[in-house]
This record gives C-alpha cells, structure tokens and sequence, in this order.
C-alpha cells in the first residue's frame, strides 16, 4: 500500500526472502481500486505471486493505459509464459494505434534539393519581380500539393509496414509508455519471434522505446545479448543503464558483453559497474576491474569492491600495487577489498596505511587486518587504541582482537 517505489523495494526483499501469501491480495482485486497496489505488490514479488496472473490478465483489456502498463510490468516480472498471448494481443492493437498516429509522416528522406523547374530562385535574368513572386507562389503551391499526395501514399504504405522512426511525437506518454512496457514484456517471457519483434524498436528516437527494446533483447537468447550491447554505448544515459543492468541479470553471458564494452568507454562507467556489484559477477571480470582500479575515478572504488566481493586472491597483487600511489582516491576501498579477500601478503602493506593522515583510511587499515594481520601490526594497531576518531579506535580494539587470536 506505499508509494510505487516503497512498494517496489519491499516486494523484491520479501521475493528474496520466498514471496508472501496471496489470497489476501486476491481478494482486494475483487475491488478495481485496489488494482495499482496489487500491481505494484506483484511486481516486486516476481514468480511468488504466479496465483494472481489468471487475475490480471483481464486487466489488459478493462484499464486504461496506466494501468495497463503496471499489469504488464507485473505479467514480465512474475515470467508465467501463459501471459504471452494476451500480452501479444494487446501489442499488436497498440502497434496499431501509433501507426495511424504516424501516417501523417512520410516514411522517406525530405529531397534536400529542388527538381527543374521548381526552385523559386532560379529565375530569367531580367525578370520582372511581381511576376517573380507570382512564379514562386504557384510554385510553393505545386510543392504542397506534392508533399500531400506523398502523405496519402505513404499512410497507404503504413498501414502494412512499420513507421518511421521519427513520428513518436504525435503519440501520448502513457501510450509510449505502454509500448515500451509492452516490447520489454515480450522479450523477457521469451515470446515466440520476439527477437525479430523487437529488433526494429531498438532504431527508435524515442530512448523509452528504445531501452525497453534493448532490454528485451537482452533476455532472449545469445543472439539478443549481441544486439543488445549496443545499448551500453547508446547516447541516453538511462538507457546505458537499464541495458547494463539487463546484461548483468543474464549470467556469464550477459556480463561477458558488459565487460567487453566497459575498457572501450571514457568518462563516467558507473551506470554500467553498479549493476555488477547488484547481480554479482564472475571470476572472469578480474582483468578488466583491476584496470579500473589502476585507472583510478568514481569507478576505481566500485571494481575494489567488486573485487573484495568474489575474494579474488589472483587481484591481490594489482590492489596491493594501487596502495602505492599515495594519491589513489579508491584506497579505503581498496583495502577494506584486501581485508575481504584475506590473503596475508597484503598484510605489510595495509600496516603501512595505520599511519596515514586520514581517519578513514586508518580505520580501514584497521579493519582489513582484522582479517590478513599478524603479530607485526600488534603494535601500531595498540597505537591507534588513543586515536582521536572513535571509529579509528573501534577499527583498531577489533583487529587487536581478531590478530591476538
């Protein structure tokens, strides 16, 4: 009963914990207003909520396009192959719907220069100019009457073929919305052709329809994940990072695709590293988050983590190297990094960080040689019991602890 995104999030923590009972949500749809908090419920609750589909699917066809689009968001995330049809129903009406938006449009280039005979400035010498502007006025209106018969042609032609990808203009938001919605559904159920489908939409101008298409690509198969790499590097940062989060969700696969794309970008690399540290990542990604590391920026800090994550003992060295720059931005992580993977050659060099002039980073030290330290840190870890910082002292009271043992 919160609001979307509080719903949202408590719906994916109970998904983890295995989902909650249904009937009563079951029987709060026997009222239409409660539709949007049972969509919202089983959105975050995915396949545990599989005993309301039979429930929502009606919806499709009895709401209006808000709605809509919360059942179908719902449909996607619960992944019950049975909605397909009824979600394919419904695709082609609203496929329908913005073609007769877009028939207005011609599907072709605008010509860039004039035929002979109609350019308005291409007059005798010695023209007389009333007649000029007589001229150039039945001119304009040959070229109307032109592009008018080109229009009628082409809503000719789009009644059968897919529109341009520039007339989303005409179409509302909650129909947009829908679209996209629609497109990702497909793609994440896995319908039959659907790489076909959406392949087109993934051209669109549109960055909604466009990731949405990217995304759904990204659920169907090798062949999608390829097209959908394309995503990573689109102009539309929402749309870098709903894709990266799609490719991360789809296993060694789809994280092979994101982190051939992450060394071939400048700038920032968040939108596409978060979502590793979200779905986890495999031991493959050791290379590229230690060139990160090495690289330093925002990002350095999330591939240390990244990298404490999986206990990767074959990164040690690389973040033990990171330590000698004494400028590094990423230090506190990357030690807290080497206290999580806990491999005991780091030890000296961590100890060398207890003294360093930041609180932070000396609690850092602190904690990870909770984990790598010996008997040769004892005493500056003692040292650090009086440090002004109380989390320093708490840090350094608990690796003593830990090292005594």
């Amino acid at each position: 009963e919160g609001a979307y995104d509080d719903a949202l999030a408590a719906g994916h923590e109970m998904r983890r914990r295995g989902g909650c009972p249904v009937d009563p949500m079951v029987e709060k749809l026997r009222n239409p207003a409660n539709a949007v908090a049972v969509l919202q419920a089983m959105q975050g609750l995915g396949p545990s909520a599989q005993l309301l589909v039979p429930k929502v699917l009606p919806m499709l066809a009895a709401f209006e396009p808000p709605v809509k689009v919360l059942a179908v968001d719902a449909l996607a995330e619960v992944g019950d192959p049975s909605a397909v049809p009824a979600l394919q129903k419904l695709y082609e009406q609203e496929q329908k719907s913005l073609q007769t938006l877009r028939a207005k449009w011609i599907p072709a280039d605008l010509p860039k220069k004039f035929d002979e005979g109609f350019n308005p400035e291409a007059l005798p010498p010695g023209a007389d100019p009333d007649a000029a502007a007589a001229r150039q006025a039945d001119l304009f209106r040959k070229v109307r009457a032109l592009a008018e018969a080109k229009a009628r042609e082409a809503h000719k032609v789009l009644i059968e073929q897919r529109p341009p990808t520039e007339v989303v203009d005409d179409a509302s938001s909650d129909q947009l919305r829908l679209m996209a919605s629609l497109v990702r559904a497909l793609g994440v159920l896995k319908a039959e052709g659907a790489a076909a489908t959406l392949k087109p939409w993934a051209d669109e101008s549109n960055p909604r329809l466009r990731g949405a298409a990217y995304v759904g690509l990204a659920s169907v198969g090798p062949d999608g994940i390829a097209l959908a790499s394309a995503g990573l590097v689109d102009a539309d940062r929402q749309v870098q990072g709903s894709v990266a989060q799609a490719l991360a969700e789809q296993g060694l696969a789809g994280q092979k695709a994101l982190l051939d794309v992450l060394p071939q970008l400048s700038g920032d690399k968040l939108r596409l590293l978060e979502p590793l540290s979200r779905s986890g990542v495999a031991a493959s990604a050791v290379g590229v988050l230690l060139q990160l590391v090495r690289e330093g920026g925002a990002e350095a800090g999330v591939a240390a983590r990244l990298l404490g994550d999986m206990r990767s003992r074959e990164a040690v060295d690389g973040l033990v190297k990171y330590l000698d720059d004494p400028t590094g931005v990423a230090r506190r992580d990357v030690l807290l990094a080497l206290g999580r993977i806990g491999d005991p050659r780091a030890a000296e060099a961590v100890g060398r960080d207890l003294y360093h002039d930041s609180a932070d980073v000396r609690a850092a030290a602190a904690e990870a040689l909770a984990s790598i330290g010996s008997a040769a840190q004892v005493e500056a870890l003692d040292a650090l019991k009086g440090d002004y910082y109380r989390r320093v002292r708490d840090s350094a009271v608990a690796a003593l602890g830990r090292v005594g043992k």
